[in-house]
């Protein structure tokens, strides 16, 4: 099993480009809940900085369909 996540900053922090994936999230509280997540992870530089800037949109939706 892979984190879409992970992948997703690590191919940011290499490529040092946006990078985009999928991560499903499963939670077994509560009758257990799935969530998909659209990640997109993008490079930024503020004064010598390197940050990676982390998007998540809710597509759980969208992938039920």
């Amino acid at each position: 099993m892979t984190c879409g996540a992970a992948l997703a900053i690590m191919a940011a922090i290499k490529d040092e480009k946006i990078s985009e994936q999928l991560c499903a999230l499963t939670s077994e509280k509560e009758g257990g809940i799935d969530i998909c997540l659209h990640l997109r992870a993008q490079p930024l530089s503020v004064d010598g900085n390197k940050w990676i800037l982390i998007f998540a949109r809710d597509i759980s939706q969208q992938q039920y369909w």
